[in-house]
C-alpha cells in the first residue's frame, strides 16, 4: 500500500511538471509590456532605439525621424519618416513582413527617399520596437487599422507597398483607403492558404485560438529558406529585433481568416491601381497563392500587373547578384508612371 502511494506521489510530480512545461511553452515572453522593454533594450544596444523622438543625420541632412503614436489597442507604435529635402512628388507607406521590423527596409526608403519621395513605415504591434506581445495579435484588422492611421497622415499622391505579410495588409488597407490610393505594391503575399489546410487542422487551430490564444505552435518559419542571399540569413538570424520564435495560435488563425477576407472581399471590388510580385522558388508563401488570386481578381481592377520572378525566393527586394535592385527599380517606375 506505501509503494502504491509512493507511485502515486511521482505520478502527480510527473504530471505538475509536464503541466509546468507545457504552460511555459505555450505562455513565455506572454507579457506585451515586458516584451517591449526587452525589445527596447536590444534597440537603445544597437544605438538608436526606445527614445520616443529622435533624428539621424547625414551629412546634416534628416536622413530619418523616429516617433511613437497610441494605437487603438493603447500600445505604443513605433514609427520612422524618411522626408526629401524639396517637396515630396508622392508618399510611400513601406508594410513590413511577420517576424521583421521597419529597420529591415531602411535602404529601400532611402532609395524612394533620394528620388523624391516621402517614406513612412512602422513596426507592427508585437514587433520591432512596438509594444505588444511578440508576433501576436487579438485581430489582424489591428495591423491592417495601425497601417491606415500611418497612411493617412500622408499627403496625396500616396501609396501603399508591403513584403509577405505586409503586402496581405497592405492589400486590405488598399481596400479600405481606395477612395484615396493611386496604387497598391504587394510583393509575395500570402493570399490564399497552399496547400489547404485541413479541416481537422483549421477546427484544431480555431479551438487553440479560442481557448489557448498564445500558445506557441510548434512550427515556425526558417529564416534560411527565405532567401537566396546568405548575408541576408546572417542578418535575418542576428538581428535582436527580429522575432526568431514559433507561431503563436491566435495569430495563425487570424491570419487564415485575413485571407480568406482577401479572396472574398477583393474578388467583389478592388478599384485600386496593382503590382503584384513573386518568385517561383518562394518556399514561405507558394507562387501558387498569387497566381490564383491573381487570377480571380475583380474586374474593377483594370490598371493591374503581376510580375513572376523566376528562380528567385521570398524576399524579393533583398535578394543577390542585382535582381533585388532590378525589382526595385521596377516597383519605382510604376510608382513614377502613377504620380
Amino acid at each position: 500500500m506505501e509503494e502504491l502511494y509512493v507511485w502515486r506521489g511521482i505520478a502527480c510530480l510527473v504530471l505538475a511538471d509536464a503541466v509546468r512545461r507545457f504552460t511555459k511553452f505555450c505562455f513565455e515572453h506572454s507579457n506585451p509590456k515586458q516584451e517591449s522593454m526587452r525589445f527596447a533594450a536590444l534597440a537603445d544596444q544597437e544605438g538608436n532605439g526606445g527614445r520616443a523622438e529622435e533624428t539621424h543625420r547625414v551629412l546634416g541632412d534628416p536622413k530619418w525621424t523616429a516617433s511613437f503614436f497610441v494605437n487603438k489597442q493603447n500600445l505604443r507604435i513605433f514609427r520612422r519618416r524618411w522626408a526629401p529635402q524639396d517637396k515630396a512628388i508622392a508618399s510611400v507607406v513601406l508594410v513590413h513582413g511577420y517576424t521583421e521590423h521597419s529597420g529591415r527596409y531602411e535602404g529601400v526608403a532611402e532609395s524612394l527617399r533620394a528620388r523624391g519621395f516621402l517614406v513612412v513605415a512602422l513596426d507592427h504591434q508585437g514587433h520591432g520596437r512596438s509594444e505588444g506581445t511578440r508576433a501576436y495579435v487579438e485581430r489582424f484588422d489591428h495591423y491592417v487599422d495601425d497601417v491606415v492611421t500611418l497612411a493617412r497622415e500622408c499627403p496625396k499622391p500616396l501609396f501603399v507597398v508591403g513584403h509577405s505579410m505586409g503586402g496581405l495588409i497592405a492589400l486590405l488597407a488598399a481596400y479600405r483607403l481606395r477612395k484615396e490610393l493611386a496604387g497598391v505594391v504587394s510583393l509575395a503575399p500570402p493570399v490564399i492558404p497552399l496547400p489547404p489546410p485541413s479541416l481537422p487542422l483549421v477546427t484544431i487551430s480555431k479551438f487553440m485560438s479560442r481557448v489557448l490564444p498564445k500558445a506557441r505552435l510548434p512550427a515556425t518559419l526558417p529564416s534560411d529558406s527565405v532567401t537566396g542571399d546568405a548575408q541576408n540569413v546572417h542578418a535575418l538570424l542576428n538581428d535582436p529585433l527580429v522575432y526568431q520564435g514559433p507561431y503563436k495560435a491566435r495569430w495563425a488563425d487570424e491570419i487564415f481568416c485575413a485571407m480568406a477576407s482577401a479572396k472574398c472581399q477583393l474578388r467583389t471590388s478592388f478599384p485600386v491601381p496593382l503590382c503584384l510580385h513573386h518568385g517561383t522558388r518562394d518556399t514561405a508563401v507558394p507562387v501558387e497563392s498569387s497566381k490564383t488570386w491573381y487570377a480571380d481578381l475583380a474586374d474593377d481592377c483594370v490598371d493591374r500587373s503581376f510580375h513572376l520572378h523566376d528562380g528567385l525566393f521570398h524576399e524579393l527586394l533583398f535578394e543577390p547578384n542585382g535582381r533585388g535592385d532590378a525589382i526595385f527599380n521596377a516597383i519605382l517606375d510604376w510608382l513614377k508612371r502613377r504620380v
